[in-house]
């Protein structure tokens, strides 16, 4: 009997997988998925999170004290507060009339420019500010001059 068993165990030997199965076989292998390994034992990540709120804890309580001492400064000037928040409003809206009237100025001046029909370089006001900023003096003699070559260029 033993010799059958030599035998068949020297065929068994010979015997390899097909092609398919060894595919399927090597697939289901590698799926498996595998077990993750913690770079830091979970007591260190519950100690680095302790910590954190801790010093939340810390900074929230700091920052708070330090506006309680503020509100009780506040309480003792109320009435310097009051007169404050008086004059306050008073500038807020003497400045926002203020912007309103120079706005108001502007749209006022491109309405009168867009109403205009005439060509631009005719309109008076533009004339007169142009004439304000020539500085024409009484020379006679510079006049004449002008007069003299405005002559010779247009006859």
């Amino acid at each position: 009997m033993q010799p059958k068993i030599i035998e068949q165990l020297k065929k068994l030997k010979s015997v390899k997988p097909g092609t398919d199965f060894a595919a399927a076989t090597r697939q289901l292998i590698l799926a498996v998925p595998q077990p993750r390994r913690f770079i830091f034992p979970v007591q260190i990540w519950a100690l680095g999170g302790a910590v954190a709120v801790l010093i939340l804890v810390l900074v929230i309580s700091i920052a708070g004290f330090g506006r309680i001492s503020t509100l009780s400064d506040l309480t003792t000037n109320s009435e310097e507060i009051d007169r404050e928040f008086k004059n306050l409003s008073i500038n807020i809206q003497l400045q926002e009339i203020s912007y309103r009237q120079s706005v108001n100025e502007v749209i006022a001046s491109a309405l009168g420019e867009i109403s205009d029909s005439g060509p631009s370089y005719l309109k008076s006001s533009i004339l007169e500010r142009e004439l304000d900023s020539l500085e024409i003096g009484n020379n006679l003699e510079k006049r004449e001059k002008i007069e003299e070559l405005l002559n010779k260029i247009i006859f």
